[in-house]
């Protein structure tokens, strides 16, 4: 099954474009467990930042990243896994419209979380922890001074 997951970038409270970045890589590492953790391991987890490597892809404009990421979700994808804040974030919009129009799969942060809670607290990946301080406790990687 190939899942693509859609998460805030730009949307997000972090200060500098590089701080918002990696908390967003966090949140899809974090998201991928989940959704492995409930379909199997054999699934093939997509997200913008597949397709922001290697680094001369990252002079790429937005619109660029973003006609990238909706060709992946047509061609490539069976479910579009959206995260919270996405109907705030126009790129999110815009892969979750694609997604829909095209007869793929929506499964939302929230309502997955609900469902399969039971699942997800036994494999250890949430907890009644927000998702930040499991972040600031070590849980998963949140390196805010990492470069893209």
């Amino acid at each position: 099954m190939n899942v693509y997951i859609a998460t805030p970038v730009n949307g997000r409270t972090e200060a500098t474009l590089e701080a918002k970045q990696a908390a967003a890589l966090a949140r899809v590492e974090y998201l991928e467990r989940c959704y492995k953790a409930v379909y199997g391991s054999d699934v093939t987890c997509w997200s913008s930042f597949d397709l922001m490597y290697p680094r001369e892809v990252r002079e790429m404009s937005e619109g660029e990243i973003l006609g990238q990421c909706v060709r992946v979700i047509i061609d490539k994808i069976d479910v579009i896994f959206i995260d919270q804040g996405w109907t705030d974030s126009k790129g999110c919009s815009v892969e979750a419209m694609a997604a829909y129009q095209y007869g793929k799969k929506c499964e939302y942060w929230q309502q997955f979380k609900e469902k399969y809670a039971i699942q997800l607290r036994m494999a250890g990946i949430i907890t009644k922890k927000p998702f930040e301080q499991e972040c600031a406790e070590g849980k998963f990687e949140f390196d805010p001074t990492r470069s893209f």
